[in-house]
């Protein structure tokens, strides 16, 4: 009897409780390690894969050349600014977009300033170039008046900084170290800040 029902049973595999449990299982343990060796290689190869993403993510961010128009509302402006364009270059990180930079100032120009903010991290830490820096603002003092704070990049090398803070001030720009300044237009006027980056510390000197 026993013999006809396994002849009915499909090769390697006879039903349970019939002499084939101890392989049975010891197959069954197999694959299902097999299976989890599967599911971690594949969380490792995906957990690989999002990180240079969020590597190549992360460059490009720091190098992209983007413009974003915002327009602001506000009934506490003064009449006379009414319709002020500010062009804001950040995290610059000492990159070059064409030729001299021509990709960059041609974007500023076209945007038509009545002002340039240059809001932190002009140069870069880990590749510093206060050249390229200082060229830029070279082509862009002509287009219009330059506010300038710096980000954290600038604490890291004060004598670096320094060195593009004295160039930046003989080409006429307005450097903002915890500092304001008024702006008048049309007998109005607004006030413009500059707040140093908490990285800046008062033990050094800038």
């Amino acid at each position: 009897m026993l013999k006809n029902i396994r002849q009915l049973l499909p090769e390697g595999r006879p039903p349970h409780g019939f002499g084939y449990g101890k392989k049975a299982a010891k197959e069954a343990a197999y694959a299902a390690q097999q299976k989890r060796r599967r599911e971690k290689r594949m969380v490792i190869a995906a957990g690989a894969a999002s990180a240079a993403a969020f590597m190549t993510w992360t460059l490009w961010q720091n190098t992209a050349l983007m413009l974003r128009e915002i327009s602001v509302t506000d009934d506490s402006i003064p009449e006379a600014f009414s319709g002020l364009r500010i062009a804001q270059i950040s995290d610059f990180h000492n990159s070059v977009y064409g030729e001299e930079n021509e990709k960059l100032v041609r974007l500023v120009k076209q945007s038509s300033p009545d002002l340039i903010v240059v809001t932190g991290d002009f140069i870069d830490s880990r590749r510093t170039d206060t050249k390229i820096a200082a060229d830029l603002i070279d082509q862009i003092i002509s287009v219009a008046p330059v506010y300038y704070v710096a980000g954290n990049h600038e604490s890291r090398i004060p004598g670096e900084y320094r060195e593009l803070k004295k160039s930046m001030k003989a080409e006429g720009v307005h450097i903002l170290q915890n500092e304001a300044e008024y702006i008048e237009k049309g007998g109005e006027k607004i006030q413009i800040i500059g707040v140093n980056d908490p990285d800046f510390c008062a033990d050094k000197t800038f």
